[in-house]
């Protein structure tokens, strides 16, 4: 199931006139192979390669369900449209932005004492939303295309997403996401309403600040997974150094969020707050125990055996691969920046350096 929920892609002007899932033609394919009687094992096998054979275009690909913060390949994907994350994602966040200075006009019914409870749920269904499109687009980064293959089909299995993509990808996200979302945060409507939260000790109101810079930090954190870092890695392996790298997603990172810093410049409070993400991300997997060998408690894995799963990863691996070794440079290439700017600007700015030049030393255990 892909849980599309509605045509998130239409623009004003499109004249589309259906929003909402209907059967497609994998839906009917699935459904003639689910229903239809076969007398025995081998008619059933016999019929299921016919009926695959037949149907090869583009609109019966398919695939396994896929974690949203882990996701491998970016065409399968829960609650996405089309075969571009990246276009389908920028014209969802379009939709959005229409749709945030009307929330409270769409949800005003005019009754006595009405309260902003209808708003706030609807404010928290386009956070969720915005935070579905990043994650789309964030698959392409270190992303892998998995076809369903046979011996005789002359497909490969297993083909890395484009390097122009993949680095598109990465703006995208520094764009809508790593910059701080004004136009879903700073808004008339969190003057009304917060983002209201049931918990077991009743409702919390959160405030859209508080829910945005816990989703940047989840995505700072994900987009620098060791996985993802060491998928990245074996793209290099196989295809050669003028593939897009690990360096190479790190520099665009770098030039963003400290972009400030570079031109000598303050950086606004959701700037420092940036900042210190990107370095507590960093320092969370490249600490110095982290190049040690540590004895782990073996945990029983309860996946499906049958689920296929593509695997890079292992605790040896990952902590003597590249991964590592770029996450403590690009931290003492973040040291370095801010030994030059420590002592200028204003009290703020100046404690914010100090703070991540400490954060720094410590993690890195440097005398």
């Amino acid at each position: 199931m892909d849980y599309a929920r509605y045509n998130y892609v239409a623009q004003p002007g499109d004249g589309v006139q259906r929003f909402e899932p209907n059967i497609g033609p994998y839906d009917l394919l699935a459904i003639e192979y689910g229903y239809r009687w076969y007398p025995d094992e081998q008619q059933e096998k016999d019929g299921l390669a016919a009926l695959l054979a037949a149907h090869q275009g583009r609109d019966y690909k398919y695939s396994e369900q896929q974690s949203q913060r882990d996701a491998v390949d970016p065409r399968a994907q829960m609650e996405d449209l089309g075969d571009d994350p990246l276009r389908s994602s920028e014209l969802g966040i379009s939709n959005l932005k229409r749709i945030v200075p009307h929330i409270i006009d769409w949800t005003t019914t005019g009754e006595r004492s009405q309260t902003y409870d209808d708003a706030s749920k609807l404010y928290k269904a386009v956070v969720d939303q915005w935070l579905n499109y990043i994650y789309h687009v964030m698959a392409n980064v270190g992303g892998i295309y998995i076809e369903n293959t046979t011996v005789d089909d002359g497909q490969s299995t297993f083909t890395f997403v484009e390097d122009d993509k993949q680095r598109a990808s990465v703006d995208f996200i520094i764009r809508n996401a790593l910059e701080w979302p004004s136009w879903l945060a700073d808004t008339a409507l969190a003057r009304r309403t917060f983002i209201n939260k049931e918990t077991p000790n009743g409702r919390q109101e959160q405030s859209p600040t508080l829910v945005l810079r816990n989703h940047q930090a989840y995505i700072i954190f994900d987009l620098m997974n060791n996985d993802r870092l060491v998928r990245m890695l074996e793209h290099e392996r196989v295809c050669g150094t003028s593939v897009y790298r690990v360096t190479d997603l790190m520099n665009q990172l770098h030039k963003s969020i400290f972009a400030t810093t570079i031109k000598n410049k303050r950086p606004d409070i959701n700037q420092r707050d940036m900042q210190k993400l990107f370095v507590d991300a960093l320092i969370t997997s490249a600490a110095a125990q982290e190049g040690i060998k540590l004895n782990k408690k073996i945990a029983p894995d309860d996946r499906l055996a049958s689920k296929r799963e593509l695997n890079f990863y292992g605790s040896q691996a990952n902590r003597t691969s590249d991964a590592l070794s770029v996450k403590r440079g690009e931290l003492l290439r973040v040291k370095t920046l801010l030994e030059k700017r420590v002592n200028g600007g204003d009290e703020a700015t100046r404690f914010h350096y100090q703070d991540l030049l400490l954060r720094i030393v410590n993690a890195l255990q440097i005398e």
